[in-house]
């Protein structure tokens, strides 16, 4: 299922590698995400079934700090899945993975996942100019961050 996911032309096309992911790739990349204690992947379902996936990498214990992506898989989901999906997977960041701070990396020409950073309470922090060569071009990546207690403040505030 995210492997279907991952290879989705909509999906493919806000990712910094867009070739498709072969069953061998994929079967790889889970053996070692498995034993990875520096990750955690997660998979939002909803009343219609698994719907996303939600990813933490690069967990560093002793900073309390992660990165983090995400997409929705499923087609035809409920206006605002994709936010509450966010929403839960930050609770669970920062409650249960115990983090002060999560960051993120987005492809400048990705306007929906820019919307949802901001409308979240993600600061932006920089852009890595020319980052990544992506159909014959450079283009540029975006860096958010939020502090726990920036999620916290924000979430008090908003229901998602």
């Amino acid at each position: 299922m995210v492997l279907e996911w991952r290879n989705q032309d909509r999906i493919r096309g806000a990712m910094r590698t867009t070739d498709p992911i072969t069953l061998s790739e994929h079967r790889a990349w889970f053996a070692r995400v498995l034993v990875d204690p520096s990750s955690r992947y997660l998979i939002f379902v909803c009343t219609e079934g698994p719907v996303g996936l939600t990813y933490f990498t690069g967990i560093e214990p002793n900073h309390r700090h992660a990165s983090w992506g995400f997409y929705v898989g499923a087609s035809g989901t409920v206006p605002g899945t994709g936010t509450r999906m966010l929403s839960m997977a930050l609770d669970y960041a920062f409650d249960r993975l115990e983090l002060h701070r999560v960051t993120s990396e987005v492809l400048c020409s990705n306007e929906i996942s820019l919307h949802l950073h901001r409308k979240l309470g993600f600061v932006r922090e920089g852009v890595l100019r020319g980052r990544v060569l992506r159909h014959g071009a450079f283009e540029d990546i975006v860096v958010f961050g939020i502090l726990r207690d920036e999620w916290k403040q924000n979430n008090e505030a908003e229901q998602y």
